[in-house]
C-alpha cells in the first residue's frame, strides 16, 4: 500500500494555542475583543483572547484579539481570520492511504477487501476538490451492519493547499 504523497499544510500556528485563551463569543453575552476597557487597556488581557464568526458560506473562522497601544483598542484582525479544523483526523493523513492518489485512484468503496475489513476501510482516505475550490479530505468510515466502506465527512485540513 502507497502512503499518501502530500500532506496537507498545517492550520496557522494560532489554531494550535486556541485552546489556551478565551472564546469571547462563548462569554454570556458574547463579546468582541474591544468590549471590556480591561482589554482596550492590557495587553495581556487582550491577548489572551479570540473571537470566532462565520462566513456568508458557513465557514467558522477564528481572529486572535490583538492590542493597539497608541490607539487604546483591543482588535481582531478580519482578514488575518482562518478556519482552524479538527487536527484529529488531519493529524493522521500522513500515515493513512490517499486513495485518490492510487494508479487508478479509487474511492473508499472500489476495494472489496476495504467493505470486508473495518481495518482496511479505515486506514485509507480520500480528497478532492470541492465546488469552490477549497481541497477536502474525507476518511473512509467502515459501516458493518451494511458491510460498507464510504467517505465520512470532508474538511479542508488547513488553508492554502494549491493544487
Amino acid at each position: 500500500m502507497a502512503l499518501a504523497s502530500t500532506a496537507p499544510p498545517s492550520p496557522p500556528p494560532y489554531c494550535d494555542t486556541l485552546e489556551s485563551l478565551v472564546n469571547l463569543r462563548e462569554l454570556s453575552p458574547p463579546e468582541w475583543c474591544n468590549a471590556d476597557s480591561t482589554r482596550r487597556q492590557s495587553a495581556e488581557a487582550c491577548e489572551a483572547a479570540f473571537v470566532e464568526w462565520d462566513l456568508e458560506d458557513g465557514t467558522t473562522v477564528y481572529a486572535t484579539c490583538q492590542h493597539d497601544a497608541e490607539a487604546h483598542m483591543c482588535v481582531s484582525v478580519e482578514e488575518g481570520a482562518v478556519p482552524c479544523v479538527d487536527q484529529g483526523f488531519c493529524a493522521q493523513l500522513e500515515s493513512l492511504v490517499n486513495l485518490r492518489e492510487l494508479s487508478p485512484p479509487e474511492w473508499c468503496s472500489a476495494d472489496a477487501a476495504r467493505r470486508l475489513s473495518a481495518e482496511a476501510c479505515e486506514a485509507a482516505f480520500v480528497e478532492w476538490e470541492a465546488d469552490d475550490g477549497t481541497q477536502v479530505y474525507a476518511p473512509c468510515e467502515y459501516d458493518a451492519a451494511a458491510g460498507q466502506c464510504s467517505a465520512g465527512d470532508a474538511q479542508p485540513c488547513g488553508v492554502g493547499r494549491g493544487h
